[in-house]
């Protein structure tokens, strides 16, 4: 077990499911030639994979279903005909998870391949497609709660990953990174700052809370406002008499990031990276578009004023 801590230490990459899917189609023409009887679908991790396997060469699924706290693999309903089948999993990891659903399929078809969409330094079985991603931490699409604080305690340190501590259903370990102004508070317009700075911190000190600003909680969300850490003492105040005194703040640190869009957004992701942030909600959209581009493992909502939209962008050159 303490070798999988590594993974702890690991940075984030996110892999897409175009990535995925576009991956497992460039490999048709070499999947088709083997013949495969089935499609072998390890739940749930293993069936995005197998459902583009399956596309590409046009044989049926089979499942698995794998119990982690027995560390027992079982067939969802009826084995696959007899013959060559391709074994599906999203990860081949440091666990047991693939190596015991491929004690299974052994007993009933010895004649089998593996692919995973990814493999790494700690994987226990080399399959025979994988993409290989060694020294980071692959996040898979539907599996993005895996780097908040609450999913590695339970997964990593009080080893969930072998079924010595119950885990929660994933939408609960979800952290949320918030914005402030324009989220919890209205956003005053920039040219009031630029007029008279003093006077518009002192209306910004006065704001109500928003009609349509989302209840917090100390476990689940944190502030990550673009305010510089030079106002940290009165934005403290503002959360404390508005009913935030238990949420935690982190503010922009000049040095570091300017007062532009762009920077304010780097500076969101990077906090949000840090502290494991796995969904945020931002008021502004062009900087809503930069925090998903620069961070796309976090699902990123523009508030819109209490009507969230889902943000999804990715950097590009023309």
């Amino acid at each position: 077990m303490l070798s999988d801590f590594s993974v702890l230490d690991r940075p984030p990459s996110y892999l897409g499911y175009p990535q995925i899917s576009q991956w497992i189609d460039s490999l048709g023409e070499a999947l088709r030639a083997e013949r495969f009887t089935a499609v072998v679908a390890v739940l749930r991790g293993g069936l995005f994979p197998a459902q583009c396997a399956a596309f590409a060469t046009g044989v049926p699924l089979s499942f698995i279903r794998y119990d982690r706290c027995r560390q027992h693999a079982s067939w969802q309903g009826d084995a696959p005909s007899p013959g060559r089948v391709l074994l599906c999993e999203d990860i081949a990891g440091a666990g047991h998870t693939l190596v015991n659903c491929r004690e299974l399929v052994r007993q009933t078809h010895p004649d089998h391949r593996i692919l995973t969409i990814v493999s790494d330094e700690l994987s226990r079985i080399e399959p025979d497609w994988s993409m290989r991603r060694p020294n980071v931490q692959t996040i898979l699409p539907w599996e993005r709660e895996v780097v908040s604080p609450a999913f590695r305690q339970d997964y990593w340190l009080r080893d969930g990953a072998h079924g010595r501590q119950p885990m929660s259903p994933d939408h609960c370990y979800r952290l949320w990174g918030v914005d402030l102004d324009g989220v919890l508070c209205a956003d005053l317009p920039a040219q009031r700052y630029d007029s008279d700075m003093s006077a518009a911190l002192c209306e910004r000190d006065a704001l109500p809370r928003a009609e349509d600003a989302p209840e917090l909680q100390t476990a689940r969300h944190v502030i990550v406002t673009g305010r510089p850490i030079q106002d940290a003492e009165r934005t403290r105040a503002w959360l404390d008499a508005r009913g935030y005194s238990s949420i935690d703040v982190r503010h922009r640190d000049p040095a570091r990031h300017a007062h532009d869009d762009a920077s304010i957004a780097l500076h969101k992701a990077e906090a949000s990276m840090r502290l494991g942030v796995t969904d945020f909600l931002e008021s502004c959209p062009h900087q809503a578009v930069l925090i998903s581009s620069r961070a796309p493992q976090i699902r990123v909502f523009w508030w819109r004023s209490g009507k969230p939209v889902l943000v999804a962008a990715h950097p590009a050159s023309l």
